[in-house]
């Protein structure tokens, strides 16, 4: 779990659905440089997410996340399947979930948005790029959380 301390603010809660260590790694380190305080935790397959999400088993003291940043290509079920899974939830259904993914795909762009995603991130290729789509979900998706916490 990574945490952005600021002693004066509610953190917004962001579920990282990655299978890559060193992805979640990076995902995790860029986000720690962010202004909005935050609280990462990382599942590494589908089936965790899902588990998490609805509070199974070693997950049953789980935090319900803010946001969901969801791999598309993870083992034992994508991210497609646990977005249709989430957004079939009547109790998860409303938590946005930023699909993060390598695929730039029109056609995997397409299904995510048909199956309910919020937003499609393409992973980008260089570091320096990996910053500015931080700062992009910084400015419009966790401020926008942050104005809406307690």
């Amino acid at each position: 779990m990574t945490t952005n301390p600021e002693p004066s603010s509610v953190p917004i809660k962001i579920l990282l659905a990655e299978d890559d260590l060193g992805q979640a790694n990076l995902t995790m380190k860029i986000f720690s440089e962010a202004k909005t305080p935050f609280e990462i935790v990382r599942v590494r397959d589908g089936e965790e997410a899902i588990r998490y999400l609805k509070k199974e088993g070693s997950f049953n003291t789980a935090k319900t996340p803010d946001m969901i940043l969801l791999d598309v290509n993870m083992p034992r079920m994508n991210g497609f399947e646990v977005l249709e899974n989430l957004k079939s939830d009547p109790l998860l259904s409303e938590i946005p979930v930023l699909m993060l993914t390598c695929s730039n795909s029109d056609a995997d762009k397409a299904l995510a948005y048909e199956k309910k995603a919020n937003f499609y991130i393409v992973k980008p290729g260089e570091l320096y790029q990996f910053y500015d789509v931080v700062k992009y979900v910084e400015e419009i998706w966790l401020s926008g959380l942050k104005q809406a916490k307690p």
